[in-house]
């Protein structure tokens, strides 16, 4: 009796393709394409990018973890067709820049909660993106710890401090060593996420050196001292020059320094 042959195993696009069908099939609001390892193999013209647009009912993607040094034009153009998604998962992967067609991607979707770009390697947001974000009046969460970003202009903190629902703001683990004072200024000063970053930032003002701060031309440098003693808002410099912060909820844990 001739034995069986075993079937091929399968690769990360078919997997994933298997999965965004069964999406379809069943209507799912959520799915999971996360450590795949498509990175390496994915090309740009690949057709599961047209399935994944057609998923009208997803509220939750998973992307991470899988080795993406981009993302391609028709993967962007898919996902700014998912109206009702609220959450977005890249993070863990090597993206190291977002094309202007994909943060023009990223301003469709009006229902968006939680952007999560965290542990890339974004080295810098261009002020076009930093519009697109501000326009994010849904967004609660944005992640943006662990990647290379240096700076956050003026126009940058102007429009996160339109962001009325923001409740998590993570900028941990980046390179970013110092804040424009008028950041302060730019920030709304009610309850919330940017409640409690302006009242870090306005006590480093006063704490600033007093040449500093009569001339208003240094920007703010955060020093190792934990601002204004606030439990959900420290800041630290380490030799590697990472500024970490984690800005939170006033009922929630700080992340872990």
């Amino acid at each position: 009796m001739a034995k069986e042959k075993d079937a091929p195993a399968q690769g990360p696009l078919e997997i994933a393709m298997q999965r965004i069908q069964e999406a379809g099939r069943r209507g799912s609001d959520e799915l999971n394409l996360s450590s795949l390892g498509l990175g390496p193999v994915l090309p740009s013209n690949w057709p599961g990018w047209e399935a994944l647009g057609r998923l009208k009912k997803l509220f939750v993607l998973h992307l991470q973890l899988n080795r993406l040094a981009a993302i391609p034009r028709q993967g962007w153009k898919a996902l700014g067709l998912l109206d009702n998604l609220a959450r977005l998962h890249i993070s863990a992967n090597d993206i190291s820049e977002i094309p202007l067609e994909g943060w023009e991607a990223l301003e469709g979707l009006k229902n968006l909660w939680t952007l999560d770009l965290q542990f890339n390697r974004l080295s810098s947001i261009p002020d076009e993106a930093w519009g697109v974000l501000g326009r994010l009046r849904n967004l609660s969460s944005l992640w943006l710890g662990s990647n290379k970003i240096a700076v956050i202009p003026g126009e940058g903190w102007e429009e996160l401090g339109r962001l009325e629902r923001l409740m998590e703001l993570d900028l941990s683990h980046n390179r970013i060593s110092d804040i424009p004072f008028e950041a302060a200024g730019a920030l709304p000063s009610d309850a919330g996420v940017f409640g409690y970053l302006r009242r870090c930032i306005s006590a480093r003002i006063e704490a600033a050196d007093p040449v500093s701060r009569r001339t208003g031309k240094p920007n703010l440098h955060l020093g190792a001292v934990p601002l204004a003693g606030h439990t959900y808002c420290q800041s630290r410099i380490y030799p590697s020059k990472n500024w970490k912060v984690a800005v939170a909820r006033g009922q929630d844990s700080p992340r872990p320094q």
